[in-house]
């Protein structure tokens, strides 16, 4: 698992992202190339969407709660992951979407 330091503008996913969050905007990305498994049954277009946003590298807010917790946010929607010891896996938890203000 690599946590890399780059301008959020640069990053590329699949749609593009707004960062209205004060907490999605220090720069910091989480970027992985591991298997997804969804648990709860989100569907594949929301695992792709995932998996893309991974691997470009993502906006992330770490639970402090919970070691390898993570929630990630694309245009729209916020996922929840857990990511294994040595990032072999990242087990989807919860996906939603974010309310239109």
């Amino acid at each position: 698992m690599n946590a890399t330091l780059m301008p959020t503008g640069s990053v590329s996913t699949m749609r593009p992202m707004s960062l209205e969050s004060s907490v999605f905007r220090s720069g910091v990305v989480l970027r992985l190339n591991a298997p997804i498994e969804d648990l709860r049954g989100h569907g594949e277009a929301a695992v792709e969407r995932l998996r893309q946003a991974l691997a470009g590298g993502v906006p992330f807010i770490k639970d402090r709660k919970r070691a390898r917790y993570y929630e990630v946010r694309l245009e729209g929607e916020r996922f929840y992951i857990h990511v294994l010891r040595n990032a072999d896996k990242v087990l989807l938890l919860a996906r939603w979407e974010e309310e239109r203000v």
